[in-house]
């Protein structure tokens, strides 16, 4: 039939109630249009939080010279978006601050140990748990101490003479190793 009549007696929703698809007799038109426009479905409920990733620019355990941090946050698929990113410092930097959207950088200068914690929101509010970095800089090298101001050794007769206790400090990072020294004679080998 070209121009099918609706029925009167049962609707699209009691179909689907006796487990029949109401969808054929919809495209079909066995049903009357539904009056005004048609209702978008509900936006899904976002109860999941973003994941932010923070990676620093040198992840040795001292560095050697400023890093950045760089952050990057990424929201569920369907989800709200990342609305924004708070992050903390505190030790040798200080200072919070938001980074909007769902990435950026902030540089660490100072020396000394630098806690960045940091964490993501979306759009609908969900927060995520707290991440946390441990950033540690030593731009300053190892300080010498003991070393003589002036050293002559007399006569050159090949004998050890103790002339010097030469120690190695480091306030920060430590010294990294045994202190090694070299030492070398202007006078010849063969003795006198």
């Amino acid at each position: 039939n070209p121009n099918p009549q609706p029925l009167l007696r049962d609707t699209p929703e009691a179909l689907q109630a006796r487990g029949i698809d109401p969808q054929p007799f919809l495209d079909l038109g066995f049903f009357d249009p539904p009056s005004g426009p048609p209702s978008d479905p509900p936006a899904p409920s976002d109860t999941q939080a973003p994941s932010t990733l923070a990676t620093p620019s040198d992840a040795s355990s001292w560095a050697k010279s400023p890093v950045t941090m760089t952050f990057a946050a990424t929201d569920n698929v369907g989800g709200s978006g990342v609305k924004e990113i708070h992050v903390s410092l505190t030790g040798a930097s200080t200072g919070s601050y938001i980074i909007p959207g769902n990435g950026g950088s902030t540089q660490v200068t100072a020396e000394g140990t630098t806690f960045v914690s940091y964490f993501a929101v979306d759009n609908a509010g969900n927060q995520e748990s707290t991440g946390m970095v441990r950033l540690q800089i030593d731009r300053t090298p190892p300080v010498l101490s003991g070393l003589p101001a002036s050293c002559t050794i007399w006569p050159p007769d090949h004998r050890l003479v103790h002339v010097a206790l030469i120690k190695a400090s480091d306030n920060l990072s430590g010294v990294a190793g045994p202190l090694s020294i070299a030492v070398t004679s202007n006078e010849p080998d063969a003795g006198l």
